[in-house]
């Protein structure tokens, strides 16, 4: 009996193991990484995007396409990142950016080594694939990118029965190399899942955030036109946030004011206002009690006073079309906590 069982065991292993062979033939790419090169289209799990040695084209659009009818967020790393630094006009107080790249609602340059964005990839709603693309308007030489595009997968309610007549055999296939590795890619995904609305999630206890192309040395300036907004994970139970900010340089509505509220965000819509602020809700600096601001600007935390928040833990970043040379951004440490 004992030996008759150890033979069924091992026939069954080898079966597993010829199944997950079996799928990895007929979808090669679903689980692995793969670095695209320019034109390229990638249907694998992750992506990697680097540039390429000589720029011999005016763009270069690298294209994902989601590799299981589960993917919902598509999550853009960049580990490195430099383009050529946009160009201000002093006269017009516009800027444009000149080499860039256009990823879902943003158009980025400079120097944005380190940031990371989730863009929605809704392929229940029929979204296909998402598109990155970078133009060169003037081939600056020494533009650099690595990029690790990674898509994630929400939890289905849907029964695998279901899935393999409503997805086909591509979804039924996934699934079943998946368990086959242990864990579900989608189990693997749900602590990288954003919340639904933040288009940046850090999901440490601890950490630095910094505005779009932000040099501490106070060279660069953000990109206008910009909204978004940035999560942090309550993990532990932690109940506050703390921010220590190291660099903090806006515009304000009114010249020379402190810098909150009123001062960044007026409540009367008028032509050509400044409206470029950090909004913090449910916040107070924590050296002065009797200052309990919602919006930040100008140079209300170059001081460095403390800022306390409770949760949920948001912050929301908007720039306006103007830029002036205050407009070198910000980098706040943060740390969540218990009372």
């Amino acid at each position: 009996m004992q030996i008759r069982a150890i033979a069924t065991l091992i026939g069954c292993l080898l079966c597993l193991n010829q199944v997950k062979a079996t799928l990895d033939v007929l979808l090669p790419n679903l689980a692995r990484d793969e670095t695209v090169k320019c034109g390229g289209v990638s249907r694998s799990k992750q992506t990697i995007i680097k540039n390429p040695s000589t720029l011999t084209t005016d763009s270069c659009s690298y294209q994902i396409r989601a590799y299981s009818p589960n993917v919902c967020q598509l999550l853009v790393e960049f580990q490195e990142f430099e383009l050529q630094q946009p160009v201000l006009d002093a006269a017009t107080q516009r800027m444009e950016c000149g080499d860039h790249l256009e990823i879902g609602d943003y158009s980025l340059c400079g120097d944005n080594r380190g940031q990371h964005l989730y863009l929605p990839f809704n392929v229940d709603k029929g979204v296909k694939d998402i598109s990155l693309v970078f133009k060169f308007v003037h081939r600056w030489t020494s533009s650099k990118w690595h990029l690790v595009v990674t898509q994630l997968e929400c939890p289905s309610h849907k029964r695998l029965g279901q899935r393999l007549f409503e997805d086909g055999l591509s979804g039924l296939l996934v699934d079943g190399r998946s368990m086959l590795n242990g864990k579900s890619a989608i189990e693997n995904d749900w602590e990288l899942l954003a919340p639904t609305g933040c288009d940046q999630y850090y999901t440490k206890a601890s950490g630095t955030i910094k505005s779009f192309n932000f040099k501490a040395d106070g060279s660069s300036r953000y990109p206008p036109n910009m909204k978004y907004t940035m999560c942090i994970k309550a993990v532990n139970g932690a109940t506050i946030v703390e921010y220590k900010t190291t660099k903090f340089s806006m515009s304000n509505e009114v010249e020379g004011s402190a810098g909150y509220d009123g001062d960044c965000h007026s409540t009367i819509q008028t032509n050509g206002r400044r409206e470029d602020y950090l909004m913090i809700p449910q916040s107070y600096v924590s050296n002065s009690l009797n200052i309990v601001p919602t919006y930040y600007c100008g140079t209300s935390l170059q001081t460095r006073p403390d800022v306390i928040a409770s949760g949920p833990f948001v912050l929301y970043f908007v720039s306006d079309s103007v830029t002036d040379e205050t407009e070198t951004g910000f980098s706040i440490n943060y740390r969540i906590r218990s009372p």
